[in-house]
């Protein structure tokens, strides 16, 4: 997923020296030289810092025409460094003249590129004047120009750091962690697939963004008053394609499956309590039916893996694998047939979604021992120790903390070797509700329905999923930061804000279904408050007819 980072700073902040060395994190780099030779002084320098970058960085020399040469080199690198955008903008004054239309067009389309996001880029500028007055006519009217060219590119930038004697501020913050483009192994044949259907998944079109971005900032209220809410919008009038978008319809989707490793005692509460939280789902006296009748949601159970034999009943998909998964501290959680059948549940439960209009959907679960599989996923996706991603559950106290790390951690030597993907990943440390949250994610996304990920297991299937495709993670909606200890550490790794902190650890999908009602309600407000022209308009008609 390409980013756009700005540094900016004083002369001599050390803003150049640390655009450098975030650049080194990405393999293949292009430095984009835009100051010119215009006196042996900014010669000598230039050549001094060709030669400090030596080898490290492909460099190409570009004093006017920054958005093409942005264009044309983008294929050929993971990210693009420029240094700097203040001997461009001069470079563009001395050549085409201060308010020239030349000027101006080469501006324009520089923003474009930022928009576009064809490479990730690191752009260095100089924070302008700082309080400073000139007297000099020209120079005033370079540093407005300036200051408004840094405001725009700030705006369109994923994060933005200001340099200050040599060490970094942070003014703006979503910024995604470099994330494998892709799994880091070939996929064993059975799962080549499902990964060419993660891979299929599209960027979403900044087009679309810009479309929501715009009519937020007309609407009548203080510009950006709306704070995350308008970054959520944004995305999911982009998911939608949609400039009326709609969330009235909606789902909670709950995976139901038991756990072999329950088995170790890592729980409080034994497998039977799966199958009667399913019955008391399917009457309507739990929580998430209380949470999901407040919004007009409805609430469907798949039962992927219950130990238990249920009687047909309304809200209820049969669609049992196995009754609970293999213990995965001796050995492989589920054969590789299971894996695929979870994911191909997961992945119709979205299909069945989009069939029946529905705009909005979220994913929760339930099964007993699932904290512990959660823990084990997760950790071997992030490569974490599992004593930072574990958590009490369901309340257990610090001995039986510690016995349920032992055991994750005795699930990941055992199934050392199978550790290579996600998918292996799933199969030898997941559950049957896991898996198929990971499907169903990779459904909704190709289906373009925003997904609303509850907690801390659904979020290991979520994870997954992002791990096939790091594009998956924008049609994602994080509902809450879970007690679980982990889920911060998760949520930091992804780059991710959830809508609530309600320090909730249930599950059931309830955090998931709060969060809905809140994005139904940006939605409306999108859709219903008036833009300062329709105001306008409706105030001369009342005028009118007054």
């Amino acid at each position: 997923m390409n980013q756009t980072l700005l540094i900016t700073g004083g002369n001599r902040s050390g803003k150049s020296r640390k655009a450098h060395e975030l650049a080194l994190n990405y393999s293949k780099r292009i430095f984009l030289a835009t100051a010119e030779a215009v006196d042996p002084e900014t010669n000598r320098r230039i050549q001094k810092h060709q030669a400090q970058r030596g080898s490290e960085f492909v460099t190409i020399e570009e004093p006017l025409y920054l958005a093409e040469a942005i264009r044309t080199h983008a294929g050929e690198a993971d990210v693009i460094l420029v240094d700097c955008l203040t001997f461009w903008l001069n470079n563009l004054f001395h050549h085409f003249g201060e308010g020239s239309y030349q000027a101006s067009k080469q501006m324009e389309d520089f923003l474009k590129v930022l928009e576009e996001k064809p490479v990730s880029l690191i752009l260095v500028t100089n924070e302008i004047s700082m309080g400073v007055i000139s007297t000099d006519s020209f120079t005033r009217r370079f540093m407005d120009e300036h200051g408004r060219l840094n405001q725009e590119v700030a705006r369109c930038a994923d994060e933005a750091i200001l340099m200050v004697a040599g060490i970094p501020q942070t003014l703006k913050k979503s910024f995604k962690k470099i994330i494998p483009k892709a799994i880091p192994t070939e996929p064993i044949q059975e799962f080549k697939a499902w990964q060419e259907k993660a891979l299929g998944i599209p960027l979403l079109d900044s087009t679309w963004r810009e479309k929501a971005r715009k009519r937020l900032a007309e609407q009548t209220r203080p510009e950006k008053s709306l704070g995350e809410l308008e970054c959520y919008l944004e995305r999911i009038v982009a998911i939608q394609q949609k400039e009326n978008p709609s969330v009235t319809k909606k789902r909670i989707v709950i995976f139901a499956a038991d756990h072999g490793v329950e088995a170790e005692g890592v729980s409080l509460y034994p497998r039977e309590v799966t199958p009667a939280m399913v019955h008391n789902f399917l009457s309507g006296g739990a929580t998430i039916n209380a949470f999901a009748r407040s919004i007009g949601a409805e609430v469907e159970v798949v039962d992927v893996g219950v130990d238990h034999t249920f009687v047909d009943s309304e809200g209820l998909i049969s669609k049992k694998i196995r009754r609970g998964t293999s213990n995965f501290s001796k050995t492989q959680a589920m054969i590789r047939e299971e894996l695929l059948q979870a994911l191909e549940i997961g992945y119709e439960r979205a299909q069945d979604a989009q069939g029946k209009g529905i705009a909005l959907v979220g994913v929760g679960e339930m099964g007993i021992g699932n904290t512990t599989a959660a823990s084990a996923v997760i950790a071997a996706l992030m490569g974490a120790d599992p004593e930072q991603v574990t958590g009490r559950g369901t309340g257990i106290d610090e001995k039986m903390l510690q016995h349920k790390i032992q055991i994750i951690k005795e699930a990941l030597q055992v199934n050392q070797s199978f550790l290579v993907d996600p998918f292996s990943i799933l199969q030898s440390v997941g559950g049957f509700e896991i898996a198929a949250i990971a499907g169903f994610i990779l459904g909704a996304a190709t289906l373009r329905i925003p997904c609303v990920v509850d907690g801390w297991i659904a979020s290991a299937g979520a994870l997954a999923a992002v791990r096939m495709n790091p594009v998956i993670l924008d049609y994602l909606f994080f509902a809450h930061e879970s007690e679980e200890r982990g889920h911060r550490i998760l949520l930091e790794e992804l780059d991710v804000h959830p809508v609530l902190r309600l320090n909730m650890r249930l599950g059931e999908g309830t955090g998931a279904c709060l969060a809905m009602g809140i994005l139904e309600a940006a939605v409306r407000a999108f859709n219903e408050v008036a833009t300062f022209e329709e105001a306008k308009v409706a105030g001369k008609k009342l005028a009118a007819h007054g």
